[in-house]
């Protein structure tokens, strides 16, 4: 179909935004614009006519939701930019552009103009929440050391709470996640200690140190870090599900059992948590109970591998190899990069005397999950039965480095010695 053009190409002066652009097409074909559409039309610009400059409203939540810092909201009309936190900002961005000269106290007029602006674009919003990940997410992020804690919603913040002056906390953060990242988990913890000290009413950076305590075995420091942060913010289940854990592996699971009970009651409970407390009823012996948190938990979220392989945990434990089997490889056809399923079933193999697939399988484990620690173990130990001592050297070197000092002692003097005194 043959197209009228409007006009030729120009340049305009005017700012524009991307919600002008829905309109500005349904002007062009004479399709009716929609009185609760964003935007404008932008064909009186277009034409060379003079228009009132729009204003544009901007807001960066990210902060406010996941670290409890102030919310920043703000309006730009012409050249002017407004930026409501507890130190407001403004800046004419013809002649500044670089935003370096604030003008909140030379033209306080024009910014109780933008703030007024300001409260009516935000009049009808509604409170903003963090969307929650799917199962496979949720675990990549928490490999990587990135982990949620949503801090709790509030009504009023302080000077002390303006991002400008969090600036140096932002970025020892930052470095906290890419210490762990590159292998150093001591300096890791010890810059995360440091920012708790400076924000101790910052859940995510509790809920970072508890994470990197439970990395470095230190389970008990975990679980006191841990309920830290939940006792900040208990509404948030995601933490609640970590508290659960740490607790468990913290030899503490009789207290996860008590302290998840309640949300596992709740009309919509977090599969998270649902497994947690699985794995607690399942270490005080708990097993039946245990299964049917876990099928419940995988009723709630059929994607979600990590039901089945907790339950299949269970059946390994209690000596039933084929049912564990089973639910291994169900939950690999559910999500093929669990490596828990993976070195499951490298055990059941291996003590079938099935050499080949446990190391199949272990390796799987292994690049799914390079701190696998035991499953090192398990690749070294085999392979030396196996007469195989060049190809185990590698994985006993790298569980070295990587299992925590603190627990499996034993074993970490057994692969010393050997890598000492190699065959």
């Amino acid at each position: 179909m043959p197209t009228r053009r409007l006009f030729g190409a120009r340049t305009i002066a005017e700012p524009v935004r991307h919600v002008d652009i829905l309109p500005t097409i349904l002007d062009a074909i004479g399709a009716p614009v929609p009185p609760a559409l964003d935007g404008r039309s932008l064909l009186t610009i277009a034409s060379g006519a003079a228009a009132d400059p729009a204003a544009t409203y901007f807001e960066s939540l990210s902060a406010s939701i996941n670290r409890g810092w102030a919310p920043l909201y703000g309006v730009s009309r012409g050249s002017l930019k407004y930026i409501d936190l507890p130190i407001p900002e403004l800046y004419d961005l013809a002649a500044d552009p670089a935003e370096a000269h604030d003008l909140m106290t030379a033209r306080p007029a024009e910014a109780r103009e933008l703030q007024r602006l300001l409260a009516a674009v935000r009049g009808g919003e509604r409170p903003s929440a963090p969307a929650r990940e799917n199962a496979e997410t949720r675990e990549q992020l928490r490999s990587l050391g990135y982990l949620a804690g949503a801090a709790p919603a509030r009504d009023r913040y302080t000077e002390a709470d303006d991002p400008k002056r969090l600036i140096e906390i932002d970025h020892a953060i930052d470095e906290v996640v890419s210490r762990f990242q590159r292998g150093d988990l001591r300096g890791a913890i010890a810059l995360g200690e440091h920012v708790v000290q400076q924000r101790p009413d910052m859940a995510v950076s509790l809920v970072h140190l508890a994470f990197l305590y439970n990395q470095a075995g230190d389970h008990h420091r975990a679980a006191a870090t841990i309920r830290r942060a939940l006792a900040l913010n208990p509404a948030a289940d995601d933490v609640a599900a970590l508290a659960g854990a740490y607790l468990t592996e913290a030899g503490l699971a009789n207290e996860t059992i008590t302290l998840l009970a309640p949300y596992t009651r709740a009309p919509h409970p977090d599969v998270d948590v649902l497994i947690a407390y699985g794995v607690a009823l399942a270490t005080t012996g708990r097993s039946r109970e245990a299964l049917d948190v876990f099928a419940r938990a995988r009723a709630l979220d059929p994607a979600n591998g990590l039901p089945l392989v907790d339950a299949a945990t269970v059946y390994l434990m209690s000596g039933e190899r084929d049912r564990a089997s089973a639910a291994f490889t169900e939950a690999l056809a559910v999500d093929p990069t669990l490596a828990r399923a993976h070195n499951g079933l490298g055990v059941i193999a291996a003590e079938r005397k099935d050499y080949p697939a446990a190391l199949e399988h272990w390796r799987r484990a292994v690049e799914l999950d390079p701190r696998d620690y035991q499953t090192l173990f398990n690749l070294g130990d085999l392979l030396i039965k196996i007469g195989r001592f060049s190809d185990a050297r590698p994985y006993w070197q790298r569980y070295l480095a990587l299992s925590p000092t603190q627990i499996d002692a034993s074993d970490r003097e057994k692969v010393r010695r050997w890598l000492s005194n190699p065959p």
